[in-house]
């Protein structure tokens, strides 16, 4: 939104009692953001605190269960009854009898709204705000099937990645299921994407199913095959179809006479299955290649019935390709989780061997495909007792109690708070993750108190909302994006220069994710260098970030040199 529509928002917040102000953006949080600053907010700072929170979706929400109110009650209480009836009638499109303000204001505020709609657009009216905080309409949803345009810009693969997308090819001619593993911001989505494209080439009829966890990572897998596969396939029509986010796969749809590729959720589909649905075993049947994104989710008991119900059906022309950056597990659940990882993928792991053996990771930073990581370990002295510190380190990881205790934790806060504010004053823009849902909305109002434009994601936000705060920080317009455990995976933001770690975790796996979102270095559009604060003892824990090869080793059966042997002279740094 404009500076215009935003001193006009401010201003008509500004109308509201302190005590409506305070009520709205928690009474609790401000008493922390109190303790850490030393004074109460003003109230010009409480109606900027209100505005940034909720931004657009500022009249959306409805009291509910844990909050007796909104900012939408607490501006219709200042309208007259007169007022509340009429506008109460305009929206039901009939006349109202009842003149009980409190069942007037009751109604008014647990109105629905629909972004865009002509209701939404007279609540907001009635209640003196600007036109756009009545929302845009709702965005037309991704279609549940499309048929792919023949004209995209294609970008070659790297060299590196060719060779890996030429063995993984072969590898499945022979073996029935395989794993890519490769860095965060190396290309792992397009590499499969290039597999499934060029095992397609010369049919006229197929199908493949794609699986992920997240609706983000099937999008992000929709778009990436949008732009390759007219170029690789010189013109073959292709189906895409969407089975997640509610939608319903017909049968009918999975035509004889054409390649169908199925993005789906994985809990959906395994929900199916358990359900013994005919339609999903029949599909099944027809899949000629299952892709399992983040495979190091696949020993999950549904992941597991998939994959076995799918080679009872295939037999020997089953196939599978895992995609992951992290193919292992963590050692606290059993010391041979990793191992069994490796076992259901047959042992066949795919990795880059770019350095004469020795770790890649030296190469991939020196010839700018990912960044050179500085790290800064910040050690705060935390409340947690010994024996409680004893008993959760025998947890597959830190229990949400403790990380919530952490969150709540004043001088743990006010040194994040200092940091934070810091780092943006060197031109620096912080992806902070944090340890729960309070402790971001905490650090956000009290940066936002600093003058700092700041905003957080969670799970718990609607999809459409969490991308507008995303495309801020994208676009530079958003100095500080906090988070809680949603952009580990479907992240894509290549500028990301400061990571701040101040969730503590006993997953070198969930490390390893977080510490990725830094990764992508200047030759795929990201940074030369990326900022590791870490508030955690996870660095030593973990002894140092990017140590990916401590999977790869876990594995019964890798492939380690099989680039060396099938090309030497191509992984010369200077040719890559």
């Amino acid at each position: 939104m404009d500076n215009k529509t935003n001193e006009a928002a401010l201003a008509r917040l500004k109308r509201l009692p302190v005590a409506s102000l305070r009520e709205l953006i928690g009474r609790l949080t401000l008493r922390q953001a109190e303790s850490i600053r030393g004074q109460q907010p003003e109230k010009n700072e409480l109606a900027q605190l209100l505005l940034a929170r909720y931004g657009p979706i500022l009249l959306a929400g409805r009291p509910g269960a844990d909050s007796r109110t909104s900012p939408r009650l607490e501006l219709l209480k200042q309208l007259e009854d007169s007022d509340l009836r009429a506008l109460l009638s305009s929206l039901r499109g009939r006349s109202v009898r009842t003149r009980l303000r409190q069942r007037l204001l009751h109604d008014l505020a647990a109105f629905p709204w629909v972004r865009g709609s002509r209701n939404s657009l007279l609540l907001t009216r009635a209640l003196e705000l600007p036109d756009p905080f009545a929302g845009h309409s709702e965005d037309t949803p991704a279609p549940r099937s499309e048929v792919l345009p023949a004209a995209f810009e294609y970008h070659p693969l790297f060299r590196y990645q060719q060779h890996l997308v030429d063995e993984l090819l072969k590898l499945l001619q022979t073996e029935s299921r395989a794993m890519l593993s490769c860095y965060t911001g190396t290309g792992k989505t397009r590499m499969g994407m290039e597999v499934l494209c060029r095992s397609l080439q010369n049919r006229r009829s197929a199908t493949v199913l794609w699986a992920a966890h997240k609706a983000e990572l099937l999008e992000q897998a929709i778009d990436t095959l949008k732009r390759i596969w007219p170029h690789l396939t010189r013109g073959l029509s292709l189906r895409v179809m969407r089975y997640y986010g509610g939608n319903e796969l017909d049968e009918c749809e999975l035509a004889e006479d054409q390649i169908n590729v199925i993005f789906c959720s994985n809990q959906q589909v395994v929900l199916r299955l358990r359900a013994g649905d005919p339609n999903l075993i029949e599909w099944l049947g027809k899949t000629d290649l299952l892709v399992v994104d983040e495979a190091h989710m696949a020993l999950a008991s549904g992941y597991q019935d998939l994959l076995a119900d799918y080679e009872s059906i295939r037999g020997d022309t089953h196939r599978v390709l895992g995609l992951s950056a992290t193919p292992g597990r963590s050692d606290l659940i059993s010391a041979q989780e990793s191992a069994a990882l490796g076992k259901l993928f047959h042992g066949c792991l795919v990795i880059p061997d770019v350095n004469g053996g020795k770790s890649p990771l030296q190469w991939f930073q020196r010839n700018g495909y990912l960044s050179q990581i500085d790290h800064q370990r910040l050690h705060l002295p935390s409340r947690l007792t010994r024996k409680l510190r004893e008993q959760i380190e025998q947890e597959e990881d830190l229990p949400l109690a403790v990380l919530e205790r952490l969150g709540r934790d004043p001088r743990r806060n006010a040194h994040i708070l200092k940091v934070a504010a810091q780092m943006v004053r060197k031109g620096r823009r912080p992806l902070i993750f944090c340890c729960s849902v309070q402790q971001a909305k905490l650090l956000q109002d009290l940066l936002l108190l600093e003058g700092l434009e700041a905003g957080a994601v969670t799970g718990e936000m609607d999809l459409r909302d969490r991308h507008w705060i995303l495309e801020q920080y994208r676009k530079r317009k958003m100095q500080v994006l906090l988070n809680v455990e949603v952009l580990t995976t479907g992240f894509d933001i290549p500028h990301v220069d400061t990571l701040m770690l101040c969730r503590p975790t006993f997953s070198g796996i969930l490390y390893e994710q977080m510490v990725g979102r830094g990764l992508r270095g200047p030759r795929v559009g990201g940074t030369e260098r990326c900022l590791i604060v870490d508030f955690t003892e996870n660095f030593e824990r973990f002894e140092r970030p990017l140590a990916w090869q401590r999977w790869w080793e876990a594995w019964p059966k890798s492939r380690l040199d099989f680039l060396a042997r099938s090309a030497p002279d191509a992984w010369n740094p200077r040719q890559a």
